[in-house]
């Protein structure tokens, strides 16, 4: 049984962090409208009992924490890397366009960036002539789609744990749960970000006022940092993913069918 733990995924920091520090963040702007909105007091007075009770914390925070993180986890990966590619492309232009003015593939294409990781083999490990970029334009330059293709990548990961590549797999499941991690915590930083903001204008108090706007400018940060480099991590997943099947050359090239160039066309 695969039982949620650290470093795997459907595991504490993937799911249950993100979920318990939103669900935090949701119990304390809750609290502050309660002080000044009549209608919620009742609310502020079962958040105080709550309070007095270790017990009753430990088993809300262990069932709606991982429950609300189960949530974050529906809203998947898309959005914090789509984000982060924009982000390169206005505010990285120098290092997200060609010397033409179009952009790098790494700037526009979708996950598992099978376009960019040929030119990473190209530009770090070989030249056309080498068995590791022959091995790529047979088994993984073929699947490349508009779209992306996940579907690839997670026939990958799962053909290799069916060979018997225990280790490799828990390399790259503890990759993937990093990036679920971060993007667990993209989206809790956001719902935060914007829960508070709303609650500042019912907000007498300028004391309490200036918490509130340096927990803004927490977030902010938080959430810069993350679109700044979410891309990057991403990529190196995909990289992980690339090498690993290398690895395994010989069942991929025998087992994964190479579509004729005219079916690769219609598929562009």
């Amino acid at each position: 049984m695969d039982v949620p733990a650290i470093g795997k995924t459907r595991g504490i920091f993937e799911i249950f962090v993100p979920g318990v520090f939103l669900l935090i963040n949701v119990t304390g702007v809750l609290y502050l409208l309660s002080q000044t909105v009549k209608s919620l007091e009742f609310i502020g007075k079962c958040i105080r009992y709550i309070i007095g009770q270790p017990g009753l914390i430990l088993i809300i925070l262990i069932c709606f924490g991982y429950l609300i993180g189960m949530i974050l986890r529906l809203l998947m990966t898309d959005l914090p890397d789509q984000l982060s590619a924009r982000y390169h492309r206005f505010f990285n232009r120098k290092k997200s366009k060609k010397n033409d003015g179009s952009y790098n593939s790494w700037s526009i294409e979708e996950f598992p960036y099978i376009e960019y990781i040929g030119e990473l083999i190209l530009r770090d490990l070989c030249d056309t002539s080498s068995p590791i970029y022959e091995f790529y334009k047979k088994v993984w330059e073929s699947r490349k789609r508009k779209e992306g293709n996940k579907r690839f990548f997670n026939f990958c990961k799962t053909m290799l744990l069916q060979e018997g590549n225990e280790m490799i797999v828990m390399e790259l499941n503890t990759a993937e749960s990093i990036n679920r991690y971060i993007s667990g915590m993209f989206y809790s930083l956001l719902i935060s970000f914007l829960l508070i903001l709303i609650t500042i204008p019912f907000q007498s108090k300028s004391e309490l006022i200036m918490i509130l706007l340096f927990i803004l400018l927490s977030y902010l940060i938080g959430l810069w940092n993350i679109v700044s480099r979410f891309r990057f991590i991403r990529i190196k997943e995909a990289q992980t993913l690339f090498d690993a099947c290398y690895k395994n050359k010989e069942w991929f090239l025998s087992n994964v069918c190479v579509e004729s160039k005219e079916d690769m066309k219609a598929n562009k």
